[in-house]
């Protein structure tokens, strides 16, 4: 048996303590707030996706899995084992882009976090202030490996910063669900460093089934290296220290201070944005502005010469020209004009999808990039819409703070509107509102198997 090491690395070592001892009782009212609401925001994900040809398909691939009854499959009746109910749910969860995102590390933390901590609580009745804690310490440690690595740098070179920093988080959400103490929680996070990866090569598939798994995996990882920590079977203690950590690995530019800075003061998920708009990330903030001049002025989709839009550099990368509708800005602001909305069945159902009208007008979209804006980018977020109408008017506005976003989040009843909506087609109306109270008093709850029970069909 490996001899215990009591001198771990300073960064290991002080994110390692802190997710192992994250203390439920101890997290200020408003970060347990924010985590009950990540947690329903989930569940409405995870629902809404089987009503959805990726999700389908990610529920037809869990159904070959074969059975073993740990953890619940959401929107189905299948029960896997742990690593697979983690690698299935994270897989949902991220399958129709309505899950939050965080933006200072560009990374969807939810998808991996809520999945790795649900897998590994239901099979042992973890009470419920502790799975929200679990998610608490994924954020803490996703997204500031996440930051330390550079989320910009990360994209600049092909990586996806869900995916490489989500194992971190899905590690840290699965070893505090297990109750690892720091050794184990260090070796945990070691053995997650040396199976990361993710390349945005995911985003060149039109169907988001790719995309869907870059969460799926990241999940099934952190549970795997959890459990094999809890087994006894030590991992590196130094992943983020020394000449092969992974900060460097992925990162030209490491900042090894952000993996600590104002740790345990500063809550992750306090960041953290629940989109109103299903949609990617940097085009929220422009349907937004295009959806408050059409209101303003009373405009139909049919007025709309073309539609002209200016965000970072870094934000045109990731929304400009993409086959994904759900992550293509012009089809997006295309679909938004013609329905006054986005949800799911605007970026999924072909028959908006493929709708000749939308893709003419997204055609008369156009995106640039622009120096201003990308200076505060990832973590500001503003976006610049002009429209010129058919009858020679100019319109123009700026949004600064997309509505979900950390400066303008949306209020429970939002939130819970929201969760309503994706989610009662799925499971039905009366049970939905079941769930979204049981969300409400979750850090009461004795045991999350009350809350995985509402997720099956």
């Amino acid at each position: 048996m490996h001899e215990v090491t009591r001198s771990l690395s300073p960064f290991t070592r002080r994110l390692a303590e802190h997710a192992s001892a994250l203390d439920p009782a101890h997290l200020p009212a408003e970060v347990v707030e924010r985590a009950r609401q990540v947690v329903l925001d989930t569940c409405a994900a995870l629902l809404s996706a089987a009503e959805l040809d990726v999700g389908r398909a990610i529920l037809a691939f869990a159904a070959t899995l074969g059975d073993r009854p740990e953890a619940t499959v959401a929107a189905s009746t299948l029960r896997l084992s742990a690593m697979d109910a983690a690698l299935v749910n994270g897989s949902l969860a991220h399958a129709d882009e309505t899950d939050d995102s965080h933006f200072s590390s560009l990374t969807h933390p939810a998808a991996m976090a809520v999945p790795a901590a649900l897998a590994l609580g239901e099979p042992r009745g973890l009470d419920g202030a502790t799975l929200l804690a679990a998610v608490v310490a994924g954020y803490d440690v996703q997204c500031r490996v996440a930051k330390s690595m550079g989320p910009r740098n990360l994209q600049d070179r092909g990586f996806m910063a869900l995916a490489v920093c989500g194992s971190f988080g899905a590690a840290a959400a699965a070893g505090r669900a297990l109750g690892l103490d720091a050794q184990r929680m260090a070796w945990t996070l070691g053995l997650v460093g040396l199976q990361t990866g993710g390349l945005w090569a995911c985003a060149e598939e039109p169907g988001h089934y790719a995309k869907a798994v870059q969460s799926g995996f990241p999940a099934r990882d952190g549970v795997c290296a959890a459990l094999m920590a809890a087994s006894g079977l030590p991992g590196p203690e130094a992943i983020f220290e020394g000449p092969n950590n992974a900060v460097a690995a992925f990162s030209a530019r490491p900042d090894y201070e952000q993996l600590t800075a104002q740790l345990g003061q500063r809550y992750e998920i306090m960041g953290t944005s629940i989109k109103k708009h299903a949609c990617g990330g940097p085009i929220r903030g422009p349907v937004d502005g295009l959806l408050d001049l059409m209101s303003q002025h009373r405009l139909a989709a049919d007025a709309i010469a073309r539609m002209d839009v200016r965000l970072a550099h870094s934000a045109v990368k990731i929304v400009g020209g993409r086959a994904i509708p759900s992550i293509s800005l012009p089809f997006v602001m295309a679909v938004a004009a013609h329905d006054g909305f986005v949800g799911v069945e605007q970026t999924h159902a072909p028959r908006r999808t493929e709708d000749p009208q939308v893709l003419a007008l997204a055609d008369r979209v156009h995106l640039s990039g622009d120096d201003e804006l990308e200076a505060g980018w990832p973590t500001l977020r503003p976006a610049v819409v002009e429209l010129t109408l058919h009858d020679g008017r100019r319109l123009r506005t700026r949004v600064d703070h997309a509505a979900g976003s950390p400066e303008r989040p949306l209020a429970r009843a939002e939130v819970e509107e929201k969760f309503l909506r994706l989610s009662s087609p799925v499971i039905g109306e009366a049970r939905a509102r079941e769930l979204a109270a049981l969300a409400w008093r979750l850090a009461s709850v004795v045991d999350v198997r009350e809350l995985t029970r509402y997720l099956q069909v």
